[in-house]
């Protein structure tokens, strides 16, 4: 009982704004949910975005270097810039060969990931939650080694599961928090303070 959220603790804000809550979090759903059945759409569409943003970095940071004239870490900036410029290219550019990539980086984070999480996790015992840290290190470790056994294969929708999953997972969240909000928001209500 101590654990619970008390009415007085639900900030205002929050109660007043729980409809977009709710809304937000069925556009997440819906959308990860799309993107979970069209993952090669999603992953495509998820690079583009990455390259968009990798090209206006680069050139920003190019910009930027020039403009600082005399800085000596201006040519270490200019060259940053260039990679940052040509990356976003070829991952607008040459699609598959950025699906590739990123599918490698995501293979090595979910293991290296996973092995730190194994090793930190065993290294915790006895103490509680010990076994939910190695539980974690093991289905981030497997994940890794499936994407990588049906790679290059995997490379096309990858991306666009995580992002899937990950935008069906936040939503869900916004879901709960918001009738979470609306119910905590409605029982204030009938204690005499204001319902919106």
């Amino acid at each position: 009982m101590d654990n619970m959220l008390k009415i007085e603790e639900m900030p205002e804000a929050l109660r007043r704004n729980s409809v977009w809550l709710l809304v937000l979090g069925g556009v997440l759903v819906v959308g990860g949910t799309c993107a979970v059945l069209s993952p090669f759409v999603a992953s495509v569409f998820v690079l583009s975005i990455i390259g968009v943003v990798f090209l206006f970095a680069g050139v920003a940071q190019i910009v930027q270097a020039f403009g600082a004239q005399g800085w000596k870490g201006g040519t270490l900036h200019v060259l940053a810039g260039v990679l940052y410029t040509v990356g976003g290219l070829l991952v607008l550019f040459k699609p598959l060969a950025g699906l590739m990539a990123v599918t490698l980086v995501v293979v090595a984070t979910f293991l290296a990931g996973g092995v730190v999480r194994l090793v930190a996790g065993w290294q915790l015992r006895p103490e509680d939650g010990w076994g939910w840290i190695v539980l974690s290190g093991l289905a981030s470790t497997l994940a890794g080694v499936v994407i990588w056994a049906n790679f290059p294969a995997s490379a096309v929708v990858v991306l666009g599961l995580i992002a899937g999953f990950s935008f069906i997972m936040e939503g869900w969240g916004m879901i709960v928090l918001g009738l979470a909000a609306r119910r905590l928001g409605g029982m204030a209500g009938g204690k005499g303070e204001p319902q919106s």
